[in-house]
């Protein structure tokens, strides 16, 4: 859960700071820099929960993330992964979108995962 927290957290600051760009509350290179960052980093965390998921035989939970799985690994192999301040501004809606799509298949794998935990909890406490 702590992994995929970082992942969400990850997500959400890009989002928000692509909103505040927008609004010119920063400056576009130094929004870049920032978010630049956390990208490689999510992109192997997600990837490394998947692989986990996948040897534990979590077929559903792998099923959820694939979509999100496999944009990362569009984008790595075209080279698309990260912000270029020089563009941002034309492609700010898309990046938007897209951020809030990975944010609504995350907090989804999360509610998927909290409640396989509190059924395995409940079950383990009834003797089932």
């Amino acid at each position: 859960l702590a992994l995929r927290s970082f992942v969400i957290f990850s997500v959400m600051f890009r989002v928000v700071s692509l909103i505040d760009l927008q609004s010119d509350f920063v400056n576009p290179t130094d929004m870049c820099k920032r978010t630049n960052q956390l990208i490689v980093p999510e992109y192997v965390v997600h990837g490394a929960l998947v692989l986990f998921l996948l040897i534990c035989g979590y077929w559903f939970a792998v099923l959820l993330n694939l979509p999100v799985l496999a944009l990362n690994i569009y984008k790595l192999k075209q080279n698309d992964h990260k912000l270029d301040p020089t563009r941002i501004f034309a492609t700010i809606d898309k990046e938007k979108r897209i951020g809030f799509i990975r944010i609504g298949l995350y907090l989804l794998c999360l509610c998927y995962y909290l409640f396989r935990i509190v059924s395995l909890f409940v079950s383990s406490i009834l003797g089932n």
